[in-house]
């Protein structure tokens, strides 16, 4: 679901007019069709469910047993690996039982839900500082930037897209929670700041001149 998002963030940053970004919305259509296989699927599920596999309602269980455990833990969480261990204690009683069978209980498929009843609402505050930190840090450097096109530009542009893109598919799936996406994300985030460290050195030569 994320892919869509970083398309468009980068084409909005290509066209640079905000006024020819309300006709996106025209080529929505070949937006989808253009996706991989898989993304098209899970973008579609939104609005025809594989019946109880990976449904609606399952993430609606998820998002609810999460809340009650952020209720019932909302400073240090449940502590790390044991929201499945005891996800069973925290299902609201108005949810039909025993779930199906179907249903995947290791995570809680969004990131925010995830880190607030795992680590508690401070350590999602600081989660959410830290991204939010590097976002405006970027912006920043992207409004210094000479005029044209350039080495910083692009990967600046790159790290808002792709930052952009895991904050929305952080929202149906705990994507920071495999190895593999963590690491990418992590290797942008430092992408982003080299960027900066070279435009600060280049403001420094130009103002020793």
């Amino acid at each position: 679901a994320a892919e869509p998002v970083d398309a468009l963030e980068l084409q909005c940053q290509r066209i640079g007019h905000r006024q020819r970004v309300g006709n996106l919305g025209e080529r929505e259509p070949l937006v989808i069709a253009a996706v991989p296989h898989s993304t098209r699927e899970r973008m579609l599920s939104l609005f025809e469910p594989h019946q109880e596999t990976d449904s609606n309602g399952h993430r609606i269980v998820l998002f609810r047993t999460g809340l009650e455990m952020i209720k019932a833990h909302p400073w240090l969480g449940l502590g790390p690996e044991q929201i499945p261990k005891q996800f069973h204690r925290y299902i609201p009683p108005d949810i039909p039982q025993p779930l199906p069978t179907s249903y995947y209980l290791g995570h809680l498929h969004n990131i925010y839900t995830q880190y607030a009843a795992e680590r508690g609402i401070p350590a999602l505050l600081a989660f959410l500082w830290l991204i939010g930190t590097v976002l405006i840090d970027c912006a920043k450097a992207l409004r210094r930037l000479p005029p044209g096109r350039s080495q910083q530009r692009f990967i600046l542009h790159g790290v808002i897209a792709c930052l952009m893109a895991i904050l929305v598919g952080g929202v149906f799936e705990h994507n920071l929670g495999d190895s593999e996406v963590l690491m990418l994300t992590l290797s942008i985030i430092g992408a982003g700041y080299a960027a900066i460290r070279s435009l600060q050195q280049s403001e420094k030569q130009v103002s020793a001149q």
